[in-house]
């Protein structure tokens, strides 16, 4: 149950109205419209308060594990995807860039019939010079380009990577609005 509902809940089982509750906590009226609708999270000095007017164990009314793994996962975990993403897209990390061309020629003098390629294209760098069998036969490669490409992948991986930080940027400073609200309410309350 989440905390508006469980404070709903506890305020009408003790059968007040807001107005009533409110002055009981020692809180504004205002401010407990909010909580029970969800706008803010109480410190945790309104929760000592609220969990001594509705006599109940203080820990019934803070945050659950899985909203600190998510909060966790907002702050901590995102911006990390995100970066990641970003760096492997930027420097092609997972997908590579650049391909290689070999020219190639058998070993021992063939059939033309027998020979299957004359140029290998491959996106990993084996060298100069090589010598390897291919289709039974033993060639030479031999390095003659290397060209870089922009390949899709990596153009994509950015892309996720500057949304991901966006997005966990965007959370964080809702969380940080409503961690300087919670303040300047608390603020208020001790001041009356």
């Amino acid at each position: 149950m989440k905390l508006a509902e469980q404070l709903i809940t506890l305020r009408k089982k003790e059968g007040w109205t807001q107005a009533e509750a409110a002055k009981i906590i020692s809180i504004q009226q205002s401010y407990l419209s909010k909580l029970e609708n969800g706008h803010f999270v109480p410190s945790d000095d309104v929760i000592e308060k609220l969990s001594n007017a509705y006599n109940i164990k203080s820990e019934k009314l803070r945050h659950a594990p899985k909203k600190r793994f998510i909060s966790n996962f907002n702050s901590i975990l995102l911006p990390l995807l995100g970066i990641f993403l970003l760096t492997s897209g930027a420097n092609a990390l997972l997908f590579s860039s650049t391909f290689y061309t070999y020219k190639t020629e058998p070993v021992l003098p063939a059939d033309k019939d027998e020979l299957y390629f004359d140029y290998h294209l491959t996106d990993t760098y084996m060298g100069e010079k090589l010598i390897a069998d291919k289709s039974g036969t033993k060639y030479h490669f031999t390095l003659i380009a290397s060209r870089d490409i922009d390949r899709k992948e990596n153009k994509i991986q950015i892309i996720f990577g500057i949304a991901f930080i966006l997005i966990s940027i965007g959370l964080n400073f809702n969380r940080l609005i409503a961690q300087f609200k919670r303040h300047i309410a608390s603020n208020n309350e001790n001041s009356l």
